[in-house]
């Protein structure tokens, strides 16, 4: 019985470690914004009339 338990650990612990590296890689290496124009949003933010709603995509 212990070794069928061995085997499931085993198995699963060769699918956990190389799907937390690939999440690691993901979050540290891909997930990364560049905003283009900021300057424009922000002046567009700060002299827009009181009646005009702020819409953001």
């Amino acid at each position: 019985m212990w070794k069928k338990n061995l085997f499931l650990f085993e198995c699963f612990r060769l699918w956990l470690y190389p799907s937390l590296e690939m999440a690691v890689v993901f979050m540290n290496g891909l997930n990364h914004v560049q905003v283009y124009g900021v300057e424009k949003l922000h002046d567009a933010l700060l002299h827009r009339p009181k009646n005009r709603p702020l819409i953001t995509l």
